[in-house]
């Protein structure tokens, strides 16, 4: 049997300009324990558990447009987001280090 405990938090910081753009930066901690295995020897447990840890520290950058406000106010067709967002890896342990670039878009009817 296999069980790993782990632990996350995110502090972000947004605001919106016009209701139509919304900038948003991001910190994001994760911490995964090293793996526990049951019902196999303590010497396999410690052996298969081994650098099994993980510890990451990310930065977000963020931008959206959103349409759902305007929409709303009869201002704008269709309510949409369009979302850019740039990852980062700033430390970790047992992590790959790599950067990465999410394009969301959302149309709602």
């Amino acid at each position: 049997m296999f069980r790993w405990i782990k632990k996350e938090v995110e502090f972000s910081l947004g605001t919106n300009f016009q209701d139509l753009i919304y900038p948003e930066i991001a910190y994001n901690y994760f911490e995964k324990e090293r793996n526990k295995y049951k019902n196999v020897s303590s010497e396999e447990s410690l052996l298969l558990s081994n650098n099994t840890n993980e510890v990451q520290n990310w930065l977000k950058f963020k931008i959206k447009l959103s349409t759902i406000e305007l929409y709303k106010k009869n201002q704008f067709k269709f309510p949409m987001d369009l979302a850019l967002t740039y990852h980062t890896i700033t430390s970790g342990i047992n992590t790959a280090n790599y950067n990465r670039i999410d394009l969301d878009f959302r149309l709602y009817f």
